[in-house]
């Protein structure tokens, strides 16, 4: 008896642990919905498409994610796109995310900020983006394509094109 309430409590546990996987569209609409229906540790995974939309994570530490991610297809960066619409920034990350909030294959374009960070805008905050092409992104000051301040963001594998303006400044990583 002692092992099988053993075995029940660690298949429970383990499920606490992993998290859980939201697919956008069939399980939520739009990526912003997704990631409002996440809690910490959730992996949202987006199939192909174009998302007009504006995304903040608010401080969620979850994987976004399109289907590069399982796969491996590089295919699935250009074919699965934020779009901002021209209209604002496309993904924000500025309530103190970690490391463990991470953006992981997608095109990311179109994005306008009056200031800084058209594509992705991190300040105060450390999210890991990697895998994604950031292009045809603008802002009035810096950080067409990606603007990063008071923050460690870990950056890798990007492919930054067409960011209409400056790509620099304030104490760590402004693209």
């Amino acid at each position: 008896m002692r092992m099988i309430i053993c075995f029940i409590l660690l298949i429970l546990s383990s499920q606490i642990c992993l998290g859980e996987t939201i697919q956008v569209p069939s399980q939520q609409p739009t990526i912003q919905a997704g990631i409002n229906a996440s809690t910490h540790g959730d992996t949202v995974f987006v199939q192909p498409g174009t998302y007009v939309e504006h995304l903040n994570f608010n401080g969620s530490n979850i994987m976004l994610a399109s289907l590069f991610l399982t796969t491996g297809d590089t295919s699935y960066i250009s074919s699965t796109v934020i779009d901002g619409d021209s209209s604002g920034t496309c993904v924000i990350f500025t309530n103190g995310e970690t490391q463990s909030a991470t953006i992981t294959g997608f095109t990311i374009t179109r994005g306008y900020a009056i200031i800084n960070g058209g594509g992705i805008n991190c300040n105060n905050a450390d999210p890991t983006i990697k895998y994604n092409l950031i292009t045809q992104n603008y802002a009035e000051d810096d950080g067409a394509g990606v603007y990063c301040v008071y923050s460690t963001a870990i950056s890798m594998f990007l492919s930054i094109t067409t960011a209409l303006h400056s790509t620099l400044f304030e104490s760590r990583l402004v693209l």
